[in-house]
Formats: C-alpha cells, structure tokens, sequence
C-alpha cells in the first residue's frame, strides 16, 4: 500500500473493507444511494481495467444525470473513496488542450468516517438579484427599528407582510344574482 492525497491506495483483497467504508459513508448520510450505485459501479470498471472514464459514459451506462455523476465523483474524491487524475489530448494546430476522460481509482481514507462534514456546496435559495423572504422580512423589521442592531422579531415581520400583502380591498368573486336572497 502507498499513502497518497491522504488516502491509501488498495488492493482487491481491501475490496471488501472499502465497500463497508462506502455504505458507512451511505449511512451517515454524506453521500445518497444514487451516489453509492455511481461511486461502485466506477470503483469496479477501475479495477476490471476501464480506468478511463467520461461523466457522460458513466451517466448513460447507469441512466443517471451528468450533475448527479459529477456530484457522486466530487463528494467520493473529498471523501477519499476515489482518486481522480485528468487526461488530456491536444488539440490539432494549437497549442491548446481539450480535457478527455479521467482516470480513476479506488482509495481508502486514512481517517475515520465522520457524519456531513463540510463537502457540500452553499445554495443561496436563487439567484444573485432575488433576495430570499427571510432577508427582505429582517430588511423591512430593521428599517422599522431605524436599522437597530436589536434581536429580529420574524413573527412580527411575517404579520407585517401578510398585511401589506392582502392590504388591497377584496372584490367579491361572484355578481350573479341567482346567489342572492
């Protein structure tokens, strides 16, 4: 075994430890199922010699999305479940290079498995333009408060929204005369 990017490169005799290591990982819930079949199913193309492997190849073998195999392969190279090298060709009359397949290879991690650490992205809930509800209630309670630095009362803020939002007068949904008395 050679210690490499903080994981040990293994043989097929740790197989079945590494296999353990990944329904660990399941369990803790750092990676989903879909990303356990996806991780696997990579680990053994590796060792039966089809190291080379595109996002895309993978994704229509398995009938999975390009995102979720990035993101299965993203999470298992944080976790040291896998070792990704990148292959390049060059391009023709340039001295530019396309990226092809990578190469990959099954590792186990020298630490122990720990539950969600930081390895996820951070979703801001929309686009850089939209603030979320949550923000433009804080916004709207500290421009009341003169912008105080106090604790926010976001029941408050949610009362004040609803009532801006339903402040307009309410038309009456039916002028048929059949409902009246």
């Amino acid at each position: 075994m050679s210690c490499r990017h903080n994981a040990w490169e293994i043989g097929a005799d740790e197989t079945f430890s590494w296999r353990i290591r990944l329904e660990i990982c399941r369990k803790l819930r750092n990676i989903t199922d879909a990303h356990q079949k996806i991780i696997s199913w990579v680990a053994d193309m590796a060792d039966a010699g089809h190291s080379e492997l595109t996002h895309a190849e993978i994704a229509r073998q398995l009938g999975r999305g390009k995102r979720t195999v990035g993101e299965a392969l993203r999470r298992a190279r944080l976790l040291g479940l896998l070792e990704c090298q990148a292959q390049y060709r060059p391009r023709p009359g340039s001295v530019l290079r396309w990226r092809s397949a990578n190469i990959y290879r099954r590792t186990m991690p020298q630490s122990p498995a720990v539950p969600r650490p930081a390895i996820r992205r951070r979703h801001n809930g929309g686009t850089p333009g939209h603030a979320r509800k949550e923000d433009l209630e804080k916004r709207l309670l500290n421009k009341e408060r003169g912008g105080g630095a106090g604790q926010i009362d976001l029941l408050a803020a949610r009362r004040k929204a609803m009532e801006t939002k339903f402040a307009a007068p309410m038309r009456p949904l039916v002028k048929s005369s059949c409902y009246a008395r």
